[in-house]
């Protein structure tokens, strides 16, 4: 017998706690309806009159994709669950004209049956195709459910390699995952027309996504046309070298119209995103200009990565554009500036070097489709020296219409305001050269009159000697703990492997901890970690450097915001067609998200900041690598940050490209049963020098 579905569920999360609620009853088409429900006295008129008013609304609505992705969203986030789009829709419009007019409890009644009716519709539907006893089954209707199974896996195939098919192959490639991207790869080696095929299909599905019409398509239809792109996207990113090294490939890039297709979908201006607002959030998920570009770029070097057709190209003129007049063109046109396709862009007044390549890559450009031709007549950097001029008056700033820009202005001046981290970078003929590691005499020199005659272990600076475990690989996925055995914390999932647990005597790790004494005389405790071997720096540690007030609440203030956001940029690698971008949940839309991204990279820059008189050259790689990558600046440095809260990890190896950083903000120490403090809680573990650093409150390694 089925269990009962139970009458009640509690609403998940209360839909004023959502980013975007406030700005809901602003956006056309609700923003007219409801002024058209108010008018026309809805809220008192008859039942059919509304019902009338809603169906009208909701075929509004969902003729717009942008719209159910907000109600499915929203919906989603109020409830955990997620219905079809028209009781999703229905149940979006109903809550907003029930808020509007102050009827609060009715709307949350609305959510209620929602989630109510969505649980037991699922429910339902899993019990109808589940036999709980396992006793009446019947060999014919398993036979029937297995032939249904056979049909859908069959259609889904079809569907998938439709265009392959029309374009005359009658044998289909194998599915491209992650065990047969292999077994792909050599189905299309050495055979042209297979690779034809390929260009040919990749070339329609990014074709059918970006530049058609979908009006007429609803979300389904939607969604099902972005992920054949995607599917693109990732085959394309699957070829290897002995494919697209082949003249075969070549040809047949340039024969099937792909090369066109991509070069206009890397067009540089926003002109793609402007003018196709269906894929504004699929830019900021999939990069499509970066990823597609880098595949091109990776092809040849003559494949076109931008045709000029697509860029007007605007008359040479003696005027020239102003500070002044380009925020009036901001504040005219504030969605000139990309931030729903890249959120990261709200930093391009942050600093010249921010400005020069937002110039380049889609500022000038965009500003030339829209006919603005004084820009051809501009020095960017005049421009940017005059704007920062403009942004001073605080009249140009509160004149500004848009929260959202007025939100960017605000918090570049407050992060400009913030002390300026030198950057030094070494030029040579081969372009950027990194400085990974730093000799002991190359450090940075404290000369400390207060321990100069005290023992070498009490000094304030301290240089200790290390060696390289070399079997320290055999620690990857075990766990150092101070705890004692009965009180380990073990793993969630340890995907059914023994997991290894270690304590700081099994593998005589050396203890770093802070010595207040030494604090207390000379006013730091610095300890640096060089490698016996060679000479060169290899860690460090400093406790409490020096921080002033006003740095102190700036690190507060970001803490208290950042909760709901631990880090900008996701990590890459677990989806398909996936790149370097940022979380799905950011949204620089709205003045709230704008001001979160600003307060990582406040907190950025103040870490950097903080570091410099210790580890410039660590300071120096980080700013040097993201730059010579390329990756989107995080206020005004190119690198990335996350916060974490009672972080906890097996041993692992980063693949960084140089040393990181890392700070402990807070530190709240556990006490035993005797009311003895765990002074080593939440420790780092530098396994592969032996050494074990026991972290403070406002320390930097």
């Amino acid at each position: 017998m089925a269990p009962e579905v139970e009458k009640h569920y509690t609403v998940v999360l209360s839909p004023q706690h959502h980013p975007e609620i406030t700005t809901f009853t602003t956006y056309e088409p609700l923003h007219r309806l409801l002024l058209e429900r108010k008018e026309t006295n809805l809220h008192c008129a008859s039942r059919r009159k509304i019902e009338a008013w809603e169906k009208k609304t909701i075929e509004v609505l969902l003729n717009r994709p942008v719209w159910v992705y907000t109600a499915r969203h929203l919906i989603l986030w109020c409830t955990g669950v997620e219905p079809d789009n028209y009781p999703t829709i229905k149940a979006f419009i109903q809550y907003i004209a029930l808020t509007t007019n102050g009827k609060m409890r009715e709307a949350y009644d609305i959510l209620d049956s929602v989630q109510v009716d969505t649980v037991k519709s699922q429910k339902d539907e899993l019990l109808g195709r589940v036999n709980l006893t396992g006793l009446e089954a019947d060999e014919d209707e398993d036979k029937d459910e297995n032939e249904d199974e056979d049909e859908d896996e069959e259609d889904h195939e079809v569907d998938n390699y439709a265009d392959v098919d029309n374009m005359g192959n009658a044998e289909k490639p194998p599915l491209l995952t992650a065990r047969m991207v292999t077994a792909w790869r050599k189905w299309y080696c050495d055979l042209p027309d297979r690779m034809l095929s390929l260009c040919q299909w990749g070339a329609q599905s990014l074709e059918h996504y970006f530049f058609s019409d979908f009006l007429w398509l609803d979300c389904d239809e939607h969604h099902k046309v972005e992920w054949h792109a995607v599917e693109a996207l990732h085959a394309l990113q699957s070829v290897d070298a002995i494919i697209w090294k082949s003249m075969s490939w070549q040809s047949a890039v340039q024969t099937s119209g792909l090369c066109e297709t991509i070069a206009k979908i890397c067009v540089e201006s926003t002109a793609v995103e402007l003018t196709h607002p269906h894929v504004l959030l699929s830019f900021q998920y999939h990069c499509w200009r970066e990823t597609l570009g880098e595949v091109l770029a990776q092809w040849g070097p003559d494949f076109p990565i931008a045709p000029p057709s697509l860029i007007p190209q605007a008359l040479p003129s003696a005027d020239r554009l102003s500070g002044q007049q380009f925020l009036k063109i901001l504040n005219k046109f504030p969605y000139l500036i990309p931030r729903g396709a890249r959120p990261t862009c709200v930093f391009f007044l942050s600093s010249l070097d921010n400005f020069l390549e937002v110039w380049t890559s889609w500022l000038c450009p965009t500003l030339n489709c829209f006919g603005y031709k004084e820009v051809n007549s501009t020095n960017p950097k005049s421009l940017y020296q005059e704007v920062l001029k403009e942004m001073k008056s605080t009249d140009v700033v509160t004149n500004i219409k848009d929260n959202n820009l007025r939100a960017i202005l605000k918090e570049t001046m407050l992060l400009r305001n913030q002390s300026r981290v030198t950057q030094q970078v070494v030029a040579t003929e081969g372009g950027i050269k990194i400085q990974k590691a730093l000799q002991k005499d190359q450090l940075p020199h404290f000369n400390c009159l207060n321990c100069k005659n005290e023992d070498e272990s009490n000094h304030c600076v301290h240089y200790l000697e290390v060696e390289e475990d070399k079997k320290v690989k055999d620690l990857i996925g075990g766990i150092i703990t101070c705890a004692d055995e009965d009180d380990v914390l073990l793993p969630k999932n340890s995907k059914g492997k023994e997991t290894h647990i270690y304590s700081l005597e099994d593998l005589k790790l050396m203890e770093i901890s802070h010595c207040p004494e030494v604090f207390a005389r000379c006013g730091r405790d610095v300890v640096y970690l060089i490698n016996k071997e060679n000479n060169i720096c290899v860690g460090g540690i400093v406790y409490k450097p020096k921080v002033d007030a006003k740095t102190q609440n700036t690190l507060h203030q970001g803490h208290r915001i950042v909760t709901s956001q631990k880090s900008v940029k996701v990590a890459v690698g677990r989806r398909s067609g996936d790149a370097y971008a940022a979380y799905a949940t950011i949204d620089a839309n709205h003045s709230l998200e704008v001001e979160l991204l600003f307060h990582h990279a406040k907190d950025t820059s103040t870490l950097l900041d903080l570091a410099f008189p210790y580890f410039p050259f660590v300071v120096h790689n980080l700013t040097d690598v993201g730059r010579t990558a390329g990756i989107d600046p995080l206020g005004k440095q190119e690198c990335n940050m996350y916060y974490c809260d009672s972080y906890t990890a097996p041993q692992h190896r980063d693949r960084d490209a140089t040393l990181s950083l890392c700070m402990q903000f807070q530190k709240v120490v556990g006490v035993a049963a005797d009311g003895t403090p765990h002074h080593d809680e939440f420790g780092f573990a530098f396994t592969q020098w032996g050494v074990w650093v026991q972290t403070d409150e406002d320390s930097i390694w």
